[in-house]
């Protein structure tokens, strides 16, 4: 399997999945955190494609990773072997063959069209019809962390020599 480490990328979802953690076991912020556990998973899924933009190999290393929101289009970016590495599998004729697909799939958007719940949600592919928002699911934070987890257990497996990565090793 060929990957480029992205460790400051793993770390930064990692944080947003750990933010998602605490404010889904709070009162009334269970969307907030279900946007949190979106985030985490677009920035993970965005470390597996992205291009070292600037001051490579250093702590502040940034990409270009202007890839877009939908978790599912980015999924299908990454390589196969990575997907099924990370049990996201494919879609065939249009239905999600793993579960961890099942739920980026319904949840492809959140980041994008939960963030401004006070916004109506228009489908502009549907004569600007309004649109219902997905319901709350504390199952997503859980792929979130899974995503998360296999993936440092990947970069540890291939020898990552970050710090953070070898701190976080699941159990």
């Amino acid at each position: 399997m060929d990957v480029v480490f992205r460790e400051w990328m793993v770390e930064t979802a990692e944080r947003y999945c750990s933010a998602a953690e605490l404010l889904s076991r709070e009162k009334n912020l269970s969307r907030q955190a279900q946007i949190n556990a979106a985030l985490s998973i677009e920035i993970l899924l965005k470390s597996y494609l992205a291009v070292t933009d600037l001051h490579e190999g250093e702590v502040f290393e940034t990409y270009e990773a202007k890839l877009g929101h939908d978790l599912i289009e980015l999924a299908d970016k990454i390589p196969s072997e990575i997907r099924r590495y990370l049990e996201i599998g494919d879609s065939i004729e249009g239905a999600p063959t793993t579960r961890t697909r099942r739920y980026i799939d319904t949840y492809r958007n959140t980041f994008y069209e939960d963030r401004y719940i006070y916004e109506t949600l228009r489908d502009r592919t549907r004569h600007n019809e309004v649109k219902k928002r997905t319901v709350y699911s504390p199952e997503f934070i859980k792929v979130a962390r899974r995503l998360i987890d296999k993936t440092i257990l990947l970069y540890i497996d291939m020898g990552s020599d970050d710090l953070w990565i070898n701190s976080q090793k699941p159990e």
